[in-house]
């Protein structure tokens, strides 16, 4: 693959003039111009500074904010990226979901998570004050039902939960299960990205199949460290959270950004890129339940 319109379409989008990007990556605007221009083909080695250029700046800028608006979309799977100190967008998931009468599950990664750790998430006052708000909402420990572990997440376990969840929650008379994940902290353990990206498979196929009476957010730390891991996240969701509400993701299933997150692995001969993209769309098709072949 020729990389020139890929470079143009990473500047554009982080919104740098060629002068701009090419003093960050430390060489002159007409090399630059030449990389677009397709003259020449960046070394490997720029390759990767041009990716790592673009994830961060993604992250740096929030760029995934500027959606267009979802309000009025009922959301079956969503993920909120969110810097420390910063609001999650959790609170509008969690009153939509009263508003449907379903119970909220908020599932923590401190084991000694409590109702407590709502007041970071709820309004000060809203339907939390009266009793069927209290009934409706529970706080769990992450690993009573995402086992995160040496033998990486036990799914079985998972989907037993999930269910048993559900029927109870039916019971109750509720309507459905809203469930919100805080993995803002796993996210920084290495050793587990294998098993965050399972869980987003799993979600991914019950909001797919929509047999489940499960919906759910998932809140991540928006880390300019794992930016590999983060281009992951952000391809795998058509909606994330803001602080005002649900947005289509620009980033869902973006090519530029698969090709940065090979980059940045340095994964940098054309062909091998050009093979592993192939193997994204087959995933991507898989998981739409098309073909690729089938019209989008």
């Amino acid at each position: 693959m020729v990389f020139g319109p890929w470079v143009r379409s990473a500047r554009t989008r982080i919104g740098l003039k060629q002068f701009e990007m090419a003093d960050a990556l430390d060489v002159h605007w007409t090399t630059l111009s030449r990389w677009e221009r397709g003259v020449v083909e960046p070394r490997p080695q720029q390759l990767t500074a041009i990716a790592r250029l673009y994830l961060k700046e993604i992250v740096a800028q929030e760029l995934w904010v500027h959606g267009e608006p979802a309000a009025n979309t009922h959301i079956r799977r969503a993920a909120a990226f969110c810097r420390h100190g910063q609001t999650t967008g959790a609170q509008w998931f969690i009153l939509d979901a009263l508003a449907r009468g379903e119970r909220v599950n908020l599932l923590l990664s401190d084991q000694t998570a409590s109702s407590q750790d709502l007041t970071a998430l709820m309004p000060a006052e809203g339907p939390l004050s009266s009793p069927v708000g209290e009934q409706q909402v529970r706080v769990l420990p992450l690993q009573s039902v995402f086992s995160f572990g040496e033998r990486g997440l036990d799914v079985r376990k998972a989907v037993s939960v999930i269910t048993q969840e559900e029927a109870a929650a039916a019971e109750q008379g509720c309507s459905g299960v809203a469930w919100i994940g805080d993995l803002r902290t796993v996210l920084q353990d290495h050793a587990v990205q294998a098993d965050i990206m399972t869980l987003e498979r799993l979600t991914e196929y019950l909001a797919r199949t929509g047999s489940s009476p499960s919906r759910g957010l998932v809140l991540y730390h928006a880390s300019q460290e794992r930016t590999a891991l983060m281009a992951c996240l952000l391809c795998s969701h058509s909606l994330v959270m803001t602080s005002e509400g649900p947005v289509h993701n620009p980033f869902h299933n973006d090519r530029s950004l698969c090709i940065a997150r090979l980059l940045e692995e340095e994964v940098q001969r054309p062909a091998d890129v050009a093979q592993t993209l192939a193997q994204c769309k087959l995933d991507s098709c898989d998981r739409e339940g098309k073909t690729p072949d089938d019209s989008p």
